[in-house]
């Protein structure tokens, strides 16, 4: 069997994601560590418009929650493949980051150097069928983001020791990115939620900008049941937690649907994968 690294063992036992989307800065970062006396909020990175809209704000985060599962696909297929051999023969040093490129995602088998663009791409698993080896050409500065963001991700302590394990998750704005700490998917009768924090970094993913000052309590779930709607009561007052987003989405395909309640809205899932939202009784749009 190829040998896999350190890190790409890690990710394959871990999880760990390297998500790529254009989306809205986070906006609970510190410049200093958390705690510090007279820790600053940073100025964020220029982006796209925050939403203001309840709506505009769900769509955002359900955003990061969907990229993440497609992600998480990516990098148990590419781990699949390499330790089934169809990836050849694996250096040591060698990592797997996930991208999606036009519409597939690519998990790129890379090697960390000097040189401009950071990275060697030597293999690439795509998503294409029931999955292949390919040489197609791929973005090498968004891996290089990735990978570098990855290497911050899996450097630092993450939540939940002792209660659930927990995965970076790389994510490259224009001008920005972003490593996310999530719950990694794991026995999905027992679903994990809570905990999300995120670092924010330079774009290319080699220096950090902040990180978040708080993280919400982590919490294990009643598991669906076949057919039977599932409730998930949020930690949140008005928009849902990643984490809380992708228990649902994991949830509604046994379930078949999913009420996401926050303090001010129920949120509803279905199969066709669309929300619905309704304002909770007393609660202000």
């Amino acid at each position: 069997m190829p040998r896999l690294s350190r890190r790409a063992r890690m990710l394959s036992v871990m999880m760990p994601c390297a998500l790529t989307l254009l989306i809205a800065p986070a906006r609970t970062l510190l410049s200093q560590p958390p705690g510090s006396p007279g820790a600053a909020r940073p100025n964020p990175p220029q982006g796209p418009p925050v939403p203001t809209t309840f709506e505009g704000l769900f769509a955002e985060r359900d955003l990061r929650a969907r990229g993440a599962l497609q992600y998480m696909q990516c990098l148990q297929e590419t781990t699949q493949a390499a330790r089934n051999g169809a990836l050849g023969d694996m250096s040591p040093s060698w990592s797997i980051a996930c991208v999606p490129q036009g519409n597939e995602w690519r998990g790129a088998v890379v090697e960390l150097i000097t040189k401009d663009p950071g990275v060697r791409v030597h293999r690439q698993w795509a998503l294409r069928g029931s999955g292949m080896a390919v040489r197609d050409r791929v973005d090498t500065t968004l891996v290089s983001s990735v990978a570098y963001a990855m290497e911050r991700g899996m450097s630092v302590v993450r939540p939940g020791r002792g209660v659930a394990d927990f995965m970076p998750i790389a994510l490259v704005h224009s001008g920005y990115s972003e490593v996310w700490f999530l719950p990694a998917l794991g026995n999905s009768a027992r679903p994990v939620v809570g905990g999300d924090s995120v670092i924010q970094m330079k774009q290319d993913g080699t220096g950090e900008l902040g990180h978040a000052k708080n993280t919400p309590p982590i919490r294990t779930l009643t598991a669906p049941t076949a057919n039977v709607p599932w409730t998930i009561v949020s930690s949140e007052e008005r928009v849902p937690l990643i984490s809380e987003l992708i228990a649902a989405r994991r949830g509604v395909a046994v379930a078949g649907e999913v009420r996401l309640r926050t303090k001010d809205y129920d949120s509803v899932l279905r199969r066709n994968g669309a929300w619905t939202h309704t304002l909770r009784a007393g609660a202000k749009p």
